[in-house]
């Protein structure tokens, strides 16, 4: 039988990640107010994440779920939370890039606003695709418990 406290876990760090990633929408979204020229590049992002943000939900659901007899269970749960760690990790230091072009933002004049977004758009794209890295093994992961 898994442990409740190893399927609370799993179920936690992807709550977790689902309250990370609803404020870096937040934070794209006031970005996106402020850089017209930027605005599909951050919309793309928002909906991409928007789609992990429901995804997650559902596997959390499915943890709460489906998840509490056999040892095999624990071995997929510890699976699930590696997984998981991967993509909150991802997605920190995706926020935290966000946090800091929000702040700056707020407080810059928009030309040196535009001159580091141009610098941290490199940035966001090098965090994007470390996070489809991990949705990616995440996948991986879901396929093999379907087989």
């Amino acid at each position: 039988m898994a442990d409740p406290l190893t399927i609370l876990g799993g179920v936690g760090a992807a709550g977790g990640i689902i309250v990370t990633i609803t404020k870096i929408i937040k934070g794209l979204s006031d970005l996106q107010s402020k850089y017209t020229d930027a605005e599909i590049s951050i919309r793309s992002l928002i909906k991409q994440l928007m789609t992990i943000k429901a995804a997650l939900r559902s596997i959390q659901d499915w943890i709460e779920m489906s998840l509490s007899g056999s040892l095999k269970e624990r071995d997929l749960v510890e699976a699930f939370s590696t997984s998981l760690e991967g993509c909150k990790e991802a997605m920190e230091a995706m926020g935290d890039e966000v946090t800091r072009l929000v702040q700056d933002a707020l407080a810059g004049d928009k030309r040196m606003m535009r001159a580091r977004y141009v610098w941290n758009e490199e940035s966001m794209k090098d965090h994007q695709a470390r996070l489809d890295s991990q949705v990616q093994a995440l996948q991986l992961l879901l396929s093999a418990v379907q087989w």
